[in-house]
Parts: structure tokens; C-alpha cells; sequence
């Protein structure tokens, strides 16, 4: 059993406290919360002193444990329970629960006996009726219980007025045994013989007729017909003596009737074979630790007066679970992580740690887990274990770090000792450095070859020495300043290069911890796949079983010419029928939608009916959108536009429009204005902006700044590209195409989507269309328009431009300065001349691709300029303002530079040398 061992003994399950209301006891909860496993529920009912305690200690395959009682009451208070691994079905547990005995008037409390009979309905598999003597009609008034379920239980929390509310209680009711102990009839009809199902059948024969008595005579018959499924008898003949019965627990087999023990073991066959794991609604399959959950709703919703709700009840179950799965499967990765021998290790070992680690934790998640609806806490499990994951990530690189900067201080002790007495300060002194230094890296590599932080800590360090070197270079008189200048520029360079090394390793680790993020997701779809398809399997056969259960009823309404019963059976049947039918069309029609997981640029499974989803085609959640801010809404728009939506920008027509200044408050602020002759699309030729035009009509647009408490509320989206005022004054647009700059790949293809903002709200409108250069919307008004991208984990390249302005040269200048700009291709080159007026535009081939988020330097040539800063970090500015990225210091004389772009972190040139013309 998973709880670690065989219970020795029952223990009581839920009891009166002292103020006599009913509560779970914590140490069988303690028990149920052990329990992992499927839970096969066996729970007995009946009128105390009818020898119930006895067929659970037969199925536990003991000869004593629930207490047997001979006097004129009660022995069994509350539900006392034992738990054993079930005999018969491997991984499962069995639960027996018995009932204290119902209808003992020393209690003085009818009310509890009801509850007491309605707990052990919702909690079991199998629920065995045990009674004395004969099925006749006192035996079924004494069943009165069974006619009260409705009061007390509805399975759900709102029903509809024409819902066939039986169909419902057979779904979560479990299969009813009736055993009948001391039986002495035959089982005979007339002269044929029977068995004991058809004697229970028989007994539960309706009659007709529509007067009071015959109602309160068809009620508790009526009510095991609708509400119990699977039906089942087993009589006994009486075990032993009169004398001997007083003492059941010390008797042997020998002593026992011979007809009794064959009953007995059929009886508990039946029951090992038949009785299914316990199963809420849905079919799901609950483990001992929901089990003790579900006790608990249910008491508590007793203690509070409330009927009983199986739907609430679930619900409240599903949260207490999932909350459980999440910190337990959290917590078995991590000390399967943190069980790993000393760091630092190599990321393979790492990654194939945590690929071990995660698989069993989801495992753990997954036998917890229980209705996760949208995969919520599944996803929050996920963020979780990434996080974690990163974190230790991050302790094996600092711990290579540590190892590597423990070598690097051996190995080049020697040449720090030389620099620190002046050794390389004499003519010649440059190379021996140079030459030293060069050894000395190779003797580190050869020292740190399997450590991943090696590169990053000797980079590092050559940075750190680039002044001393150049110290030591200026003062090797042997060359002459020429050489000396060439060689600061060849060292600047070579470090830069240098670097590529250490960036590449970087960018392998970054990739690898991307790699285990695709394959963890992919083992998240996979067993979330597997458990959809369990839970639809579940659902079909829990509707396979509800439909013979009306059939078999109404035949026999049939037989015994129950017409006008048979034929409301029959309604409910074909009602049955046809929501099983579409059920089954919806699950052929399944289809697995990938919806972006957020901050990990993963998806998640969503299952939807039929034709794929607006969610498919851009990838954003609602709820991810609303918690941002109060003031955002999501708004799926119609994807029909009465001009040409699918057409490209390039068949548009091209026009320029007139700038005209709005007022005297930035006189830097253009705005474009565009006198549209007739219908048709237009593609403005300084902004990229495309207009699909109805008519004639006259455009207004500039260019606004983004709020930042806007972007704010955008939680993962933040801007692609400016942000647009536009106003039309005849209402004529009907469509916008807005340039983009990014380059699609299969992680990034669904990222973009167009923000519409009015009155301080934000509308997120989903594309018409997206192609390599624009994003396509219908519009219904206008006001301001910018172009959003989904935050992702991984930074991919963008089209960008390298814009020159040559500076106005004043009275005091002796050098030219030279302004570069990096920005996104989609800023318009207008706007950027607009707000540099006084400077001269250098026209060059400005196109590049650059990531968000890298270093770049600029590489000037001829030796004597000078760049500031050394490098920066590319940034995708969508104004209002633009600042310069680099400047550039030239001599006065020089007529013509070079200029070229590396990244640093690729280590390559990015933007191939460009020839200047400063004059």
C-alpha cells in the first residue's frame, strides 16, 4: 500500500465531536493523505445489529477488526475505515468503510442516520446494503434513506428545468449490493427457480396505479431504479447458531455453515472483481488523498446545514489538490536537483539531471492533480521548475567561474609578478609581454578545457589588462608611434575577436537551456495528452453505463406495462444519445492549439471543437491580457474587410505626403497629411504606413509617444513600432497596413498584434494578416494605432538601419563628429531628419540585422578617430526622441572614413565596411 505498511487495524474515519456535530478525524486523514494510489471504496449500510462489521472483515481478509456487536445496539459509531492493497488489482487500495448501525432510536437523532447513509453514498465505489430476513416491503421502508437522497445531494449546483437529473446521480451514485443475511426462502417464482439478482428484481417491481399509498409503495423502488445503475443480490443462509452467533469473531471455518463461507467468498469475489476505483464527475479517478479531501467538503458542508453539491464538492477538491501537486512535484524536483554530487558539472550532465528530475516530477504532479481546467497550476508548475532550473544554472556557472578564476590567478601569477616589478617597461619589453601572455592563455585552456565559465573568465581578465598592455606598449621605445598607434587599434580589435569565444559558449548554454525548455514542454503536452485522452475515455464509458442503465429500465417498465414511464425513459435516452453523439464528434474534431506560455515563449494544449480557434492564429490569453490593468480589454475583431485584406503592400499605390506642422509646441513633430483622389491602397513613402482607402477622403498622422502606464498594462505584449495618430475626416479607411521589422522564424511566427488606444484604454487587436513586412488590420475608428510584439524568452534579430548625421562644424571645433544611429527599420528616416535639422544626413546602405539586447562596437578606420562609447547595447527605441548610439571624432583633415559594425556577442561584423565621404 502507499502509505508505507498494512493498516493493523480500522480507525475511525468521521465521528460526532463533542458539540455532536460530525468531523474528520486527522489521524485517518494522515492515513488517506499517504495514499497515492487509485482508491477502490467499499462502504456497508444498514439497520444496526444485522451483522454488517462482519462481511468487511471478510473482505479484508480477517477474521476480526470492525468491532461486532451482538447486544440490541449499536456497536459501530460513525464510519471507521481500513485500508489494505487491493487483492486483486494491482496499484490500487482498498478502502472498506462501516457505517454505524442506522435506525437505533437510543440516538435519538434521525437526521445524523440520514447523513451517515448520504456519506457513505458519495464517498464509495460499492455500496452494500445489508439487511436480515427478506426483501418485502418492511425491509424497503426501512430503506427509507434512498428516498431522501435528492433532499440532501444534487449533483449540480444549477440544473436546468427540463435536465434529466438521474442521469446525474447514476454518473456519481456508486453500484448498490444488497446482501440479505439469515435468508430461509427459496429462491423460487412459482415453480421455476431464480437467482438472487432476479429475486431483487422482483422485489423492486413497481406497481400501478396513482393513489397516495401506491406512490409512498413505488417511491423507494423507484429511487434504487434511477439512482443506482449496477444492481446486485447476495443472500446468506444464517452462519451458525443462535448460541455461537453471540461470539462470530472466535469462530473457525469448520464451525461456520458450509452454504454461508460459499456465499461469503462469491460475495467478496464479486466485489474484488466489480467494484471500480473511485470516480467523481467526469470519471475522474481520485487517489487516497482526495479521498480525505472530499471527506472533509462533505462534513464541513453538513456542519454549515448546506445540501450537499457533488459539483462544489469537486470544486473545492480540484483546488486543494492542485495546490498539493504543485508543491509536491516542485519539491521532488528539487531535491532530485539538489541531490546531484558537486558542481560544477557539464551542462549535458545538468541537462539530463533535470530532463530525469522534471519527467518524474510531472509524474507526481499529474497522480495528484485533479480537474486542472486550462492547465493552470500545470502551467504554474512549469514556470516553477524552469525557474528553479535557471537558478541552479546559474550555481553550476558560478561554481565553474570560481574553479576557472582559481587557475587563471595560478597560471598567470608569473607574468603579474613581471608586470609588478617592471620587467616588459624596456625596449622590446611589448613582445616578450605579448608573447607571454599568449603562452599563458593556452596553458589556461589546456587547465580549464572542461570547464563552461573559461572563456567568460579569461575574457574577462584580458579586458581587465588591455591598459597595462597598452602602458607597456607606449613605453617599448623600440617602435616607433606609428607602430604604436597601429598596434592599440590591432589590440582593441584582436580583444573584440577574442571575446567571440566566451560569447559563444555563452549563446550554446543559452541555447541548450532553450532546447530543455522546448523538450520539458514537450513532455508537459505529452503527458497532458495522455491524461485528456484517459479523462475523454472515462467520460465515454460513464455515458456507456448511464445509457444501459436506462435501457434495462425501460425494458423493464415494458414488461411490467409501464407505458407512460417507459416512454419518459425512452426521451431521456434519446436525449442521452444525442450528447453522446456530439460529444464524440467533438472529440474527432479535437485539435491541439499552440497557445504561448507566458514569459517562456512555450505553448500550452488547450482543447477546442472544430475549427481552429482566433487564439491560433495570434497566440494571446485573455486572462494573461486583463490581470495586466483595469483599463485593457481584448477584442476580437471581425476578419472580414471590404477592401482587398489579403492583398501585400507592394501593390499599393505610393505617394508622398505633405509635412505640415501642427502649431508652434515641437516644431521637430511632423505630420504627414495625404489627400486620397479614390479607393484603393496607398503606401506612404517616408512612414511605410499603408492606407486601404473606401473613397476619397483627406489623411492626418503623426507620430506619438507610448504611455508608459500603458505599456505598463500591456504585461507581456511591449511596442514593435511607433505609435501612430491617425485621423481620417470623412471616415474613409477601412483597413491599415503597419510596417514591421522582424525576422519570422517557428519560435517567434505569432508574436505580433496591433494596439488600438482611445480614451486610456487598450484594445489588442488580433491580425488580419501577417507578411514579411507588414501587419494587416480592418479598422472601425480611428485614433491612435501601434504595433505590439509578445514578450519572449529567447531575443531574435530584427531588421535595423545604421542612420549618419554629420554635425554642423562651429568656429571652435578641430574635429568632425559624426552621430550613428541603431534603430529599428521601422522607424521612418523623416522623423529622425525631423528632429536633426542642423545636421547633415550621410546618405549610406543603412540595412542590418540586430538583436535586442547585444553588445555591438563600431570600428572606425583610419587609426586616428576615435569612437565613444566602445560599445553599446542595441535597444529597439520607438521614440518620440532619438539619440545618437555612437559618436564619432574625426580629424578635421580626413576627408573619408571607414566604418563597420560587429557584434560583439556573435563576434562578427554585422554591418560589413562602409567607405564615408565626410565632405
Amino acid at each position: 500500500m502507499a502509505c508505507g505498511g498494512l493498516m493493523s487495524a480500522p480507525v475511525c474515519l468521521i465521528e460526532n465531536d463533542e458539540n455532536g456535530k460530525l468531523h474528520v478525524r486527522k489521524e485517518a486523514k494522515n492515513i488517506l493523505d499517504g495514499i497515492i494510489q487509485p482508491v477502490v471504496v467499499v462502504s456497508v449500510v444498514g439497520l444496526y445489529r444485522t451483522g454488517k462489521s462482519y462481511l468487511m472483515n471478510r473482505l479484508a481478509g480477517q477474521q476480526s477488526g470492525f468491532a461486532l456487536g451482538s447486544a440490541n445496539e449499536s456497536k459501530t459509531k460513525g464510519i471507521w475505515m481500513w485500508c489494505i492493497p487491493h487483492p486483486k488489482k494491482e496499484g490500487h487500495t482498498l478502502v472498506l468503510l462501516d457505517t454505524e448501525g442506522l435506525g437505533d432510536v437510543a440516538k435519538g437523532d434521525e437526521k445524523h442516520d440520514t447523513w451517515i447513509f448520504c456519506l457513505a453514498v458519495l464517498l464509495s465505489s460499492t455500496l452494500v446494503y445489508n439487511s436480515l430476513g427478506t426483501i418485502d416491503n418492511t425491509a424497503l421502508e426501512n430503506l427509507h434513506y434512498v428516498t431522501e437522497l435528492t433532499e440532501n445531494i444534487c449533483v449540480k449546483a444549477d440544473v436546468g428545468q427540463h435536465e434529466d437529473e438521474s442521469a446525474d446521480f447514476i454518473r456519481v451514485f456508486p453500484s448498490f449490493v444488497w446482501t440479505v443475511r439469515d435468508f430461509t426462502l427459496e429462491l423460487k417464482r412459482g415453480d421455476k427457480l431464480i437467482t438472487s439478482d432476479e429475486y431483487l428484481e422482483g422485489a423492486l417491481k413497481l406497481k400501478p396505479g396513482i393513489s397516495h399509498r401506491i406512490e409512498q409503495y413505488n417511491l423507494p423502488r423507484r429511487c434504487l431504479r434511477q439512482f443506482f445503475a449496477v444492481r446486485k443480490c447476495f443472500v446468506f443462509p444464517r452462519p451458525a447458531s443462535t448460541q455461537n452467533m453471540q461470539r462470530m469473531e472466535q469462530l473457525t471455518e469448520k464451525e461456520l455453515d458450509s452454504g454461508f463461507l460459499e456465499q461469503a467468498d462469491t460475495f467478496c469475489s464479486y466485489v474484488y472483481d466489480n467494484s471500480e476505483p473511485k470516480t467523481v464527475t467526469g470519471g475522474r479517478t481520485i487517489t487516497g488523498t482526495a479521498l480525505g479531501n472530499l471527506a472533509e467538503v462533505y462534513v464541513e458542508a453538513i456542519r454549515s446545514g448546506n445540501v450537499l453539491c457533488v459539483e462544489n464538492a469537486v470544486t473545492c477538491l480540484a483546488k486543494i489538490q492542485n495546490v498539493r501537486a504543485v508543491e509536491e512535484a516542485l519539491q521532488f524536483y528539487m531535491t532530485e536537483m539538489l541531490s546531484i554530487a558537486e558542481l560544477p558539472k557539464r551542462p549535458e550532465e545538468l541537462s539530463d539531471i533535470h530532463k530525469t528530475a522534471e519527467k518524474k516530477a510531472i509524474e507526481v504532479f499529474f497522480s495528484i492533480s485533479f480537474n486542472d481546467n486550462g492547465q493552470i497550476y500545470q502551467q504554474e508548475l512549469m514556470r516553477k521548475i524552469h525557474d528553479e532550473y535557471q537558478q541552479r544554472c546559474q550555481q553550476n556557472q558560478e561554481a565553474s567561474r570560481m574553479q576557472c578564476e582559481d587557475v587563471l590567478r595560478d597560471v598567470f601569477d608569473k607574468m603579474e609578478k613581471s608586470i609588478s616589478d617592471g620587467s616588459y617597461l624596456k625596449p622590446g619589453g611589448y613582445q616578450q609581454y605579448r608573447d607571454t601572455l599568449t603562452q599563458l592563455t593556452w596553458d589556461y585552456r589546456a587547465r580549464t578545457d572542461s570547464q563552461i565559465m573559461r572563456e567568460d573568465v579569461l575574457i574577462k581578465y584580458l579586458r581587465a589588462k588591455e591598459e597595462i598592455g597598452i602602458g607597456i606598449l607606449q613605453a617599448d621605445q623600440s617602435m616607433n608611434a606609428t607602430e604604436r598607434e597601429s598596434e592599440v587599434h590591432r589590440l582593441k580589435c584582436d580583444i573584440l575577436k577574442k571575446g567571440q569565444r566566451a560569447v559563444e559558449k555563452q549563446k550554446w548554454l543559452h541555447e541548450r537551456v532553450f532546447e530543455d525548455m522546448k523538450r520539458s514542454h514537450q513532455e508537459h503536452m505529452r503527458q497532458t495528452t495522455s491524461q485528456m485522452e484517459r479523462e475523454l475515455e472515462r467520460f465515454r464509458k460513464d455515458n456507456e453505463r448511464v445509457l444501459e442503465a436506462k435501457l434495462k429500465e425501460r425494458g423493464a417498465l415494458l414488461q411490467q406495462n409501464f407505458q407512460q414511464e417507459a416512454a419518459r425513459i425512452q426521451d431521456e435516452i434519446n436525449s442521452l444519445k444525442a450528447d453522446m453523439n456530439k460529444q464524440e464528434m467533438s472529440h474527432h474534431s479535437l485539435q491541439y492549439i499552440d497557445t504561448k506560455w507566458p514569459g517562456a515563449g512555450l505553448s500550452k494544449l488547450v482543447w477546442t471543437k472544430g475549427a481552429q480557434s482566433d487564439e491560433s492564429q495570434f497566440p494571446l490569453q485573455r486572462s494573461e491580457v486583463e490581470k495586466g490593468s483595469d483599463s485593457l480589454s481584448y477584442s476580437s475583431l471581425e476578419a472580414q474587410s471590404p477592401a482587398h485584406p489579403s492583398e501585400d503592400a507592394e501593390v499599393a499605390e505610393v505617394f508622398t505626403p505633405e509635412l505640415v506642422q501642427r502649431g508652434d509646441e515641437d516644431k521637430h513633430d511632423n505630420t504627414y497629411r495625404f489627400v486620397c483622389p479614390h479607393a484603393g491602397q496607398f503606401r506612404c513613402s517616408l512612414t511605410n504606413l499603408v492606407f486601404v482607402m473606401e473613397g476619397e477622403g483627406e489623411v492626418l498622422y503623426n507620430i506619438d509617444s507610448w504611455d508608459p502606464r500603458l505599456l505598463d498594462g500591456l504585461g507581456q505584449m511591449q511596442p514593435a513600432g511607433p505609435l501612430y495618430n491617425i485621423d481620417c475626416f470623412n471616415g474613409s479607411i477601412s483597413g491599415l497596413h503597419f510596417p514591421h521589422c522582424e525576422i519570422f522564424s517557428e519560435e517567434n511566427k505569432d508574436i505580433l498584434a496591433v494596439a488600438h488606444l482611445t480614451g486610456g484604454n487598450v484594445e489588442t487587436m488580433k491580425p488580419l494578416k501577417v507578411t514579411e513586412t507588414h501587419v494587416m488590420i480592418y479598422i472601425k475608428d480611428l485614433s491612435l494605432f501601434g504595433l505590439l510584439k509578445r514578450k519572449i524568452f529567447s531575443s531574435f534579430p530584427v531588421v535595423a538601419q545604421v542612420l549618419l548625421f554629420l554635425r554642423p562644424i562651429t568656429t571652435r571645433q578641430r574635429e568632425n563628429i559624426l552621430d550613428v544611429y541603431l534603430l529599428p527599420w521601422n522607424i521612418p528616416l523623416s522623423k529622425v531628419m525631423g528632429q536633426h535639422k542642423e545636421s547633415t544626413h550621410i546618405t549610406t546602405s543603412s540595412k542590418c540585422s540586430l538583436t535586442p539586447g547585444s553588445e555591438y562596437g563600431l570600428c572606425c578606420e583610419p587609426v586616428g578617430s576615435t569612437v565613444q562609447p566602445e560599445t553599446e547595447k542595441f535597444e529597439c527605441n520607438f521614440g518620440p526622441n532619438y539619440h545618437p548610439t555612437f559618436e564619432v571624432f574625426v580629424n578635421f583633415n580626413t576627408e573619408e572614413i571607414r566604418l563597420s559594425l560587429l557584434d560583439k556577442t556573435e563576434g562578427k561584423e554585422v554591418w560589413v565596411t562602409r567607405r564615408v565621404v565626410l565632405t
